[in-house]
């Protein structure tokens, strides 16, 4: 991020835990490191570290009804919920997928629909963010709130 330093106002790195190969060490202690390393290197106060607990498409599981609409599963029969569950991606008591970016693109699969870009584009757009209670998403939207309100 060095050679970006004079000619970006702030450094924001976002990524998965899960196969950051460092699952050995928390998210925040991970987010600790890499801050500091950013700090060392002149981004002292302007660069901010979230790490997803356990991958960034844990927002997408948000409002599954939308979701549904979004991946082609509207109509069809199990529910993408129960058939995540019947699947073993999804446990009866978990609010979102445990293992979240397998269980979207195994979704994808059964529909044949290949993922792109677009599909984030219209998760985004449909299911929206205003529900979304995951902590790394409410420090995300909280930085940016800070950063460019």
């Amino acid at each position: 991020m060095r050679p970006f330093i004079s000619d970006a106002q702030y450094a924001l790195v976002v990524m998965d835990h899960e196969g950051s190969g460092r699952e050995d060490k928390s998210s925040s202690d991970i987010e600790k490191d890499i801050k500091g390393a950013l700090e060392k290197n002149g981004w002292t106060k302007r660069a901010e570290v979230i790490v997803v607990e356990p991958e960034l498409e844990i927002w997408v599981w948000g409002d599954t009804t939308r979701v549904d609409e979004v991946l082609d599963w509207k109509g069809r029969t199990p529910r993408l919920r129960d058939w995540l569950q019947n699947e073993k991606l999804w446990g009866n008591s978990e609010l979102k997928p445990s293992r979240p970016k397998e269980a979207l693109e195994k979704a994808l699969k059964e529909v044949r629909l290949p993922r792109s870009s677009a599909i984030y584009k219209n998760l985004a757009e449909k299911v929206g963010f205003e529900r979304c209670t995951d902590s790394s998403f409410t420090r995300l939207k909280t930085i940016l709130k800070n950063w460019f309100s």
